[in-house]
Protein backbone atom coordinates (compact mmCIF):
# COMPACT_ATOMS: atom_id res chain seq x y z
CA UNK A 1 0.00 0.00 0.00
CA UNK A 2 1.18 3.52 -0.75
CA UNK A 3 1.33 6.10 2.05
CA UNK A 4 -0.22 8.64 -0.35
CA UNK A 5 -1.95 8.24 -3.74
CA UNK A 6 0.10 8.99 -6.86
CA UNK A 7 -0.95 12.14 -8.71
CA UNK A 8 0.04 14.62 -11.42
CA UNK A 9 0.68 14.74 -15.17
CA UNK A 10 4.18 14.28 -16.53
CA UNK A 11 5.09 14.65 -20.21
CA UNK A 12 7.96 12.45 -21.42
CA UNK A 13 9.78 11.57 -24.62
CA UNK A 14 10.25 7.99 -25.76
CA UNK A 15 13.52 7.14 -27.49
CA UNK A 16 13.86 4.96 -30.60
CA UNK A 17 14.24 1.83 -28.45
CA UNK A 18 11.03 2.49 -26.52
CA UNK A 19 12.61 3.80 -23.31
CA UNK A 20 11.44 6.82 -21.35
CA UNK A 21 12.92 8.60 -18.35
CA UNK A 22 10.88 8.14 -15.19
CA UNK A 23 9.89 11.67 -14.09
CA UNK A 24 11.57 12.58 -10.78
CA UNK A 25 8.40 14.28 -9.49
CA UNK A 26 6.50 11.02 -9.87
CA UNK A 27 9.32 8.75 -8.73
CA UNK A 28 9.72 10.80 -5.53
CA UNK A 29 6.07 10.10 -4.65
CA UNK A 30 6.93 6.41 -4.30
CA UNK A 31 8.50 4.95 -1.17
CA UNK A 32 12.17 4.10 -1.85
CA UNK A 33 11.34 0.38 -1.65
CA UNK A 34 9.01 0.76 -4.68
CA UNK A 35 11.25 2.78 -7.00
CA UNK A 36 12.99 0.02 -8.96
CA UNK A 37 10.65 -2.87 -9.88
CA UNK A 38 7.44 -2.30 -11.88
CA UNK A 39 4.85 -4.17 -13.92
CA UNK A 40 3.37 -2.67 -17.08
CA UNK A 41 0.10 -3.90 -18.58
CA UNK A 42 -2.73 -2.89 -20.89
CA UNK A 43 -5.01 -0.28 -19.40
CA UNK A 44 -8.39 1.10 -20.26
CA UNK A 45 -9.12 3.56 -23.12
CA UNK A 46 -5.95 2.45 -24.91
CA UNK A 47 -3.45 3.54 -22.28
CA UNK A 48 -0.99 1.43 -20.30
CA UNK A 49 -0.97 0.86 -16.55
CA UNK A 50 2.30 0.90 -14.68
CA UNK A 51 2.31 -0.51 -11.14
CA UNK A 52 5.08 -0.68 -8.58
CA UNK A 53 5.62 -4.45 -8.41
CA UNK A 54 4.34 -4.82 -4.84
CA UNK A 55 1.09 -3.03 -5.76
CA UNK A 56 0.69 -5.23 -8.84
CA UNK A 57 0.92 -8.30 -6.62
CA UNK A 58 -1.68 -6.84 -4.22
CA UNK A 59 -3.99 -6.15 -7.17
CA UNK A 60 -3.56 -9.69 -8.54
CA UNK A 61 -4.38 -11.16 -5.13
CA UNK A 62 -7.66 -9.22 -5.09
CA UNK A 63 -8.50 -10.41 -8.62
CA UNK A 64 -7.71 -14.04 -7.83
CA UNK A 65 -9.84 -14.00 -4.68
CA UNK A 66 -12.79 -13.97 -7.08
CA UNK A 67 -14.46 -17.20 -8.15
CA UNK A 68 -12.73 -19.06 -10.98
CA UNK A 69 -16.13 -20.57 -11.74
CA UNK A 70 -17.49 -17.24 -12.95
CA UNK A 71 -16.81 -16.72 -16.67
CA UNK A 72 -16.78 -12.90 -16.46
CA UNK A 73 -14.24 -12.99 -13.66
CA UNK A 74 -12.00 -15.43 -15.55
CA UNK A 75 -12.23 -13.31 -18.68
CA UNK A 76 -11.43 -10.12 -16.78
CA UNK A 77 -8.43 -11.78 -15.09
CA UNK A 78 -7.07 -12.96 -18.46
CA UNK A 79 -7.56 -9.61 -20.14
CA UNK A 80 -6.14 -7.70 -17.17
CA UNK A 81 -3.00 -9.83 -17.01
CA UNK A 82 -2.42 -10.39 -20.71
CA UNK A 83 0.72 -8.70 -21.88
CA UNK A 84 1.80 -7.76 -18.36
CA UNK A 85 5.56 -7.44 -18.21
CA UNK A 86 7.98 -6.94 -15.32
CA UNK A 87 10.26 -3.92 -15.74
CA UNK A 88 13.30 -2.69 -13.86
CA UNK A 89 14.40 0.93 -13.75
CA UNK A 90 17.85 1.15 -15.35
CA UNK A 91 20.81 3.16 -13.99
CA UNK A 92 19.62 6.22 -15.93
CA UNK A 93 16.12 5.95 -14.37
CA UNK A 94 14.50 4.73 -17.61
CA UNK A 95 11.90 2.09 -18.33
CA UNK A 96 11.50 0.16 -21.58
CA UNK A 97 7.97 -0.22 -22.95
CA UNK A 98 7.57 -3.66 -24.58
CA UNK A 99 6.82 -3.48 -28.32
CA UNK A 100 3.46 -5.22 -28.08
CA UNK A 101 2.22 -2.82 -25.40
CA UNK A 102 3.70 0.12 -27.27
CA UNK A 103 1.64 -0.86 -30.30
CA UNK A 104 -1.52 -1.35 -28.20
CA UNK A 105 -1.26 2.21 -26.80
CA UNK A 106 -0.05 3.70 -30.12
CA UNK A 107 3.04 5.05 -28.39
CA UNK A 108 5.61 6.68 -30.59
CA UNK A 109 7.60 9.66 -29.33
CA UNK A 110 5.58 11.63 -26.80
CA UNK A 111 3.81 10.20 -23.79
CA UNK A 112 2.03 11.56 -20.75
CA UNK A 113 2.25 9.78 -17.42
CA UNK A 114 -0.61 10.34 -14.99
CA UNK A 115 -0.50 9.40 -11.31
CA UNK A 116 -3.74 7.50 -10.62
CA UNK A 117 -3.61 6.49 -6.97
CA UNK A 118 -1.96 3.06 -6.90
CA UNK A 119 -0.87 3.05 -10.54
CA UNK A 120 0.46 5.27 -13.30
CA UNK A 121 -1.30 5.56 -16.64
CA UNK A 122 0.92 5.94 -19.70
CA UNK A 123 -0.76 7.59 -22.68
CA UNK A 124 0.20 8.55 -26.18
CA UNK A 125 0.06 12.32 -25.60
CA UNK A 126 -2.11 13.01 -28.66
CA UNK A 127 -4.63 10.32 -27.61
CA UNK A 128 -4.66 11.67 -24.06
CA UNK A 129 -5.35 15.20 -25.29
CA UNK A 130 -8.19 13.86 -27.48
CA UNK A 131 -9.60 12.02 -24.48
CA UNK A 132 -9.41 15.17 -22.33
CA UNK A 133 -11.12 17.25 -25.00
CA UNK A 134 -13.89 14.68 -25.37
CA UNK A 135 -14.60 14.45 -21.63
CA UNK A 136 -13.71 17.90 -20.26
CA UNK A 137 -17.25 19.23 -20.58
CA UNK A 138 -18.52 16.33 -18.43
CA UNK A 139 -16.36 17.21 -15.39
CA UNK A 140 -19.11 18.95 -13.42
CA UNK A 141 -21.67 16.25 -14.21
CA UNK A 142 -19.28 13.45 -13.28
CA UNK A 143 -18.23 15.24 -10.08
CA UNK A 144 -21.82 15.25 -8.93
CA UNK A 145 -22.46 11.62 -9.88
CA UNK A 146 -19.24 10.20 -8.49
CA UNK A 147 -18.72 12.35 -5.39
CA UNK A 148 -22.26 13.34 -4.33
CA UNK A 149 -22.49 10.57 -1.73
CA UNK A 150 -19.14 11.39 -0.19
CA UNK A 151 -18.50 13.67 2.77
CA UNK A 152 -20.81 16.70 2.36
CA UNK A 153 -18.09 18.93 3.85
CA UNK A 154 -16.02 18.28 0.70
CA UNK A 155 -18.87 19.27 -1.65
Amino acid sequence: MLPNPLFGEYPCKVDSQGRFPFPPGLLNQLPTTMRKEFVIARGWEQCLNLYPQTLWIETLKRIHEKSPYNEEQRTFARLFQSGATALTLDNQRRLLIPKRLKAYAQIEKEITLIGMGNRIEIWNTALYEQWLKKHADRFNELSQKVMSHENPALS
